[in-house]
């Protein structure tokens, strides 16, 4: 609630908030994608941008994906030391016509999801069921796993790798390449004449 010059209460707006997006990474070459974060956008393309600026400058990255929040299916956390796919009971083989979902698994609290790879599925309760099959034998406890359909989310295409190439000349870092000085002693002699 807004309180007016005059006391009285008024609703506040509602704030325009963009959605958010999670995004993934490949840190080095021949390792698998991990949870990095998340970054607010308009749409998934800006989400790349912005997941691109947030994750990647500082360190190297081999690729990169997003999907919006709302795309990815998570189970609960099992704390004890079993496998979350004790719980997840056993499927049948999946029809070709299924659609793919990416699968995630955390390991341990406070670590990165790691990608795992995909599986034809019929919906994300299918999904869980057929990532048993193929990634339920993992010797480590899995507390929890991730799902998204892989047309919710949006790879680096290998044409596009060199959007991680850098520059090697830094001059934009450097505050004499904007020449700040010049542009100020140009911008008084302009006021000074126009005041004489």
């Amino acid at each position: 609630m807004g309180i007016t010059a005059d006391g009285d209460a008024s609703q506040k707006a509602e704030l325009d908030q963009h959605e958010t997006f999670e995004v993934f990474l490949v840190p080095k070459e021949n390792r698998p994608y991990e949870h990095a974060g998340i970054v607010h956008a308009p749409n998934i393309d800006m989400a790349f941008l912005f997941g691109k600026e947030q994750y990647s400058r500082r360190f190297t990255c081999e690729a990169m994906a997003v999907a919006a929040t709302r795309s990815v299916k998570t189970t609960e956390i099992n704390d004890n030391k079993q496998s979350i796919y004790t719980t997840i009971g056993e499927a049948a083989p999946a029809a070709e016509s299924a659609d793919r979902y990416e699968v995630f698994h955390l390991y341990r609290r406070g670590a990165h999801v790691l990608h795992q790879g995909s599986v034809p599925a019929a919906d994300y309760q299918d999904a869980l069921r057929q990532a048993k099959l193929v990634f339920g034998d993992d010797k480590k406890p899995v507390l929890s796993i991730w799902l998204v359909k892989s047309t919710d989310m949006q790879f680096v295409d290998d044409e596009d790798r060199d959007l991680w190439n850098t520059l090697s000349e830094k001059g934009y870092r450097d505050s004499l390449a904007y020449k700040a000085g010049d542009k100020l002693t140009n911008f008084k002699k302009e006021l000074a004449e126009k005041s004489a």
